[in-house]
């Protein structure tokens, strides 16, 4: 940057510095902006994939949940007419203690795997409400990285706008003071 012969150290004094230093000062402000513009979009496109990912992770959980009920509901009435037809089978024989036993450590094994099934029910419901809140939060990280974004773009704006009126105002300047030479 080229500054004033008058005051090499202080440019800001001499106007025609000034407003060098300040169309600079812009010009670097605008790049800037740009530049952490780019990123903000940058960081709400990562942001927009990973709700993405969150709201494919919930749809898949709440699959899994639906697979893990049919499977419990199907069991639970298949164990009921395995247990009914064992009975029947008992009622209509003479059936030794042994035979007994066996039977009822096979209706054990029935409601043991019935319970096996509701605990994997509820580890699906504590997974879908786990995924809920991750797109939740998500979402809310989305939200942020597109305000972010709208705040950059209008500051940038603002900055452009800004930049424009100082160069009209600098061809003002310009044409007063070459009208002023060329009067001289």
């Amino acid at each position: 940057m080229n500054f004033c012969a008058k005051e090499p150290t202080r440019c800001l004094r001499c106007k025609k510095c000034w407003m060098r230093c300040k169309r600079w000062w812009r010009i670097e402000m605008a790049q800037l902006l740009d530049e952490l513009l780019r990123v903000k979009r940058i960081r709400e496109d990562e942001a927009i994939k990973i709700m993405k990912e969150k709201q494919l992770q919930l749809e898949q959980c709440r699959k899994f949940l639906a697979t893990k009920v049919a499977a419990h509901d199907d069991y639970k009435i298949w164990r009921k007419k395995e247990e009914k037809r064992l009975y029947e089978e008992i009622l209509h024989k003479a059936v030794h203690a042994y035979n007994l036993n066996t039977m009822r450590d096979q209706i054990m094994s029935f409601k043991d795997k019935q319970q096996q099934l509701r605990e994997e029910i509820e580890k699906a419901q504590t997974a879908l409400t786990e995924a809920a809140e991750h797109l939740a939060t998500a979402r809310q990280a989305r939200m942020d990285a597109y305000k972010t974004v709208k705040k950059y773009e209008e500051y940038r704006d603002i900055v452009r706008t800004a930049e424009q009126q100082e160069a009209q105002r600098s061809e003002e300047l310009e044409a007063e003071e070459f009208s002023i030479h060329a009067a001289h």
